[in-house]
């Protein structure tokens, strides 16, 4: 699924990086919205990544169409490998996947170890033209190889 990649590269910003009807409530008590009503950061003070701006372009997805992803923050320590799983759910369905963080880095010209300091990405993914429309709910917890979260993620996106 198309917005699995999406999703991984918010949450691979945590190196670097769509909705249920109704917000969950934990999303509710625990996320604050770091860019609109789209993209919550779930996590604590102690993840390894601050995340200081994050934005998509257009807000809205459309299929057959780019979507732009800006994110930079700063990573606490180094980080020389971990996890990032996703669920993605619309509806009743839900789809869960985990990524390497080091195998997918070259994917999106970063690479591993991810050192200390200011981290940025900005770049692109095409949306796949068969996703369904819809809204989507997605959420993204990348670890490190150590198990110390790096970033907690929930995205609510409405694709076109």
């Amino acid at each position: 699924m198309q917005f699995q990649t999406i999703a991984t590269l918010l949450a691979f910003s945590a190196s670097t990086l769509a909705s249920a009807i109704d917000i969950h409530a934990d999303v509710r008590a625990t996320c604050k919205p770091i860019y609109k009503d789209i993209i919550y950061n779930c996590g604590s003070s102690s993840d390894l990544l601050t995340i200081k701006n994050i934005s998509i372009s257009p807000d809205q997805p459309v299929r057959g169409q780019k979507l732009y992803i800006k994110a930079d923050g700063y990573l606490k320590e180094r980080v020389t490998g971990g996890n990032v799983h996703v669920e993605a759910t619309r509806g009743i369905f839900k789809v869960a996947r985990d990524y390497d963080i080091c195998k997918t880095a070259p994917e999106y010209g970063k690479e591993c170890p991810f050192e200390q300091g200011d981290v940025s990405f900005d770049g692109s993914v095409d949306v796949d033209k068969d996703i369904a429309p819809g809204k989507y709910n997605v959420d993204v917890l990348a670890t490190s190889n150590n198990n110390k979260v790096i970033s907690k993620l929930n995205l609510k996106v409405l694709v076109r």
